[in-house]
């Protein structure tokens, strides 16, 4: 574990006397500011131009000419040219030394076109974001000076370089911070336990400087739980707006969704029968081998080849990119599946589809399409809509009981998982429960146990209390293991027993620019 990561693990390294986090208003009250820290990685960067060019952006996109100022680790205003001197002198690799193994292997031709990402191996530098949940009314330049360096402090002690400007141009002050990859004794490892540990520890400054500040897990939110056993929210929340619920087919082929989609959302659906309320076209044929392939896929996929051949033609009559899309995605789309279907694949090259067959086609789809009743079109509509919510019923109580089946994990004695399947999932402990099991422990490092010494009873004396306590009066995670119930390890201990890892990477003896013993 990474030095910093220990400082955030031990109690006393961060603020003293913290007060507890203050209970949070519900996020429906209408103007209530959120009182959750934010900390974002923003990027990472190979090269030595990809750090300047982070340190210039930070520095001249803070809102306004006041705030395009960068600060250094100990506080001190940079210039420009400061601030690019205090960079180079930064544990930076040359470019010519970090290549990756693609890196090496291309031409110098190749070589330029290939993205930094690739063509380099080691990280530089990164660049985060650290975000204060108060307005810029009640927090000065000064107090964020101090804020940023307490939050920073741990990445500071282990050696890490870096330099911040903040920014106010949007709704929360918040601090952008290049820092070096690479410190003293390790090495930077950003992981969501550690993240969150991170935000953990920047909560705990602000409170001790009186500005209200949590860092809660969404799906330890119990109003999220009751929102999901109602169906009206999902256990995460959503990154990005829901695509619109109308079918690709019901946009991009109109005509074909209109003749065949109630059959279509039926067997979406798993309705077993068979809807067929519309009035055949005379297709043409298609070339004989593009029929013998189609022909040949069909057989063997579906239940009843023919239609699905013919479902295929207007489809490919309408938009043949789409066809074949859906013949190899959705292949539900032309008929119901065989048990023993073989997979086999449709392309364009088995089958094509010339232009003079699209046209020909098309006019007879239009032809058959034009005497169908409109009473008939009617139904067809309204049972395509029928089938379509039963289908939306059916995803939507699908995702009910896989987000209970995931909250469980963090409400084990409140939540009620109908499906069996998903009962089973809950019982693995994935990552996610590791960070919520951590989230206590994260400013105290828990000894290791050791084992009990042998108790020596004199012959002559009747022997006292047990060395170690029987395994029911043992708290859970210490039955049976035989280790004494010793009182708790203070703090000077716990920071004796800390010993830093060498950091993984370079040699020393072939890389002159490793700092490991590098003085200050």
């Amino acid at each position: 574990m990474a030095l910093w990561e220990e400082a955030l693990r031990v109690r006393g390294s961060g603020p003293t006397k913290a007060p507890p986090p203050p209970p949070r208003a519900p996020a429906s009250v209408k103007g209530q500011r959120s009182t959750q820290v934010v900390v974002k990685i923003a990027t990472f960067q190979k090269t030595m131009r990809g750090a300047r060019n982070t340190l210039s952006y930070i520095a001249s996109h803070g809102g306004s000419e006041d705030d395009n100022r960068v600060y250094d680790d100990a506080g001190r205003e940079l210039t420009g040219g400061e601030g690019a001197a205090y960079l180079a002198s930064w544990n930076i690799v040359p470019d010519e030394k970090n290549f990756s193994k693609a890196g090496r292997e291309a031409t110098a031709e190749e070589r330029k076109a290939m993205p930094d990402a690739k063509k380099y191996y080691e990280r530089q530098t990164v660049h985060f974001i650290v975000s204060f949940p108060t307005s810029h009314s009640l927090i000065s330049d000064e107090k964020i000076h101090d804020l940023a360096a307490e939050t920073l402090k741990p990445f500071r002690e282990a050696g890490h370089r870096y330099q911040y400007a903040i920014h106010r141009h949007q709704a929360n002050p918040h601090i952008h911070v290049l820092m070096e990859y690479e410190g003293m004794e390790d090495k930077l490892r950003f992981t969501p336990k550690s993240l969150n540990a991170f935000r953990d520890h920047s909560a705990a400054v602000l409170r001790s400087h009186g500005i209200e500040a949590t860092n809660r897990i969404r799906a330890t939110d119990k109003t999220v739980l009751e929102k999901v056993k109602a169906g009206e929210e999902r256990a995460k929340s959503p990154t990005k707006p829901p695509r619109p619920s109308a079918s690709s087919l019901e946009s991009q082929a109109p005509t074909f969704y209109s003749r065949h989609g109630a059959g279509l959302e039926a067997r979406r659906a798993g309705e077993a029968d068979r809807i067929s309320a519309y009035r055949a076209a005379a297709l043409p044929e298609l070339h004989a081998a593009s029929e013998r392939g189609l022909k040949e896929w069909a057989e063997g996929r579906y239940k009843d080849p023919s239609e699905a051949a013919t479902l295929f033609k207007e489809l490919a009559a309408e938009n043949s990119r789409l066809a074949f899309w859906h013949a190899r995605n959705r292949p539900e789309t032309f008929g119901q599946l065989k048990e023993d279907d073989n997979q086999a694949q449709l392309s364009g090259k088995s089958v094509r589809i010339g232009k003079e067959w699209k046209t020909k086609a098309t006019d007879a789809i239009n032809q058959a399409e034009a005497t169908t009743p409109e009473q008939i079109k009617e139904g067809r509509k309204a049972t395509a809509d029928r089938n379509k919510a039963i289908l939306a019923e059916q995803r939507a109580e699908k995702n009910r009981q896989a987000d209970l089946a995931f909250l469980a994990r963090f409400h084990p004695d409140e939540t009620k998982v109908d499906d069996p399947a998903a009962k089973t999932a809950t019982t693995k402990k994935p990552r996610l429960w590791q960070i919520q099991e951590g989230l206590g422990r994260l400013f105290t490092r828990k000894p290791t146990p050791e084992a009990p010494e042998p108790t020596i009873t004199h012959p002559t004396t009747q022997p006292s209390q047990p060395a170690t306590k029987p395994a029911a009066d043992l708290p859970d995670d210490r039955a049976n293991t035989g280790a004494e119930n010793k009182p708790p390890v203070t703090v000077e201990e716990t920071m004796r027993r800390i010993k830093p890892q060498p950091k993984k990477g370079r040699d020393d003896d072939r890389n002159p620019s490793s700092t490991r013993g590098r003085t200050r």
